[in-house]
């Protein structure tokens, strides 16, 4: 059997803090662009052509940023 060491408790802590800091960062990133879509959403018409270019944005920065995602 295999001995738990220091450095096995730091690898699962610190696999733990970045999986919780990824988990984070997605539920922000949600909230942050539920807002922006509510904000936007709620200009009326012009929101229409607004919402349009935020989204086209949002889809080409995706892609150039995160290609393999």
């Amino acid at each position: 059997m295999k001995n738990k060491t220091a450095g096995d408790w730091m690898h699962r802590k610190n696999k733990l803090i970045l999986v919780a800091g990824r988990f984070i960062t997605d539920i922000g990133d949600e909230f942050f662009s539920f807002g922006n879509n509510t904000w936007i959403a709620s200009l009326g018409k012009s929101g229409r052509n607004i919402m349009a270019f935020y989204q086209i944005s949002e889809s080409i920065a995706g892609i150039i940023l995160n290609p393999f995602q």
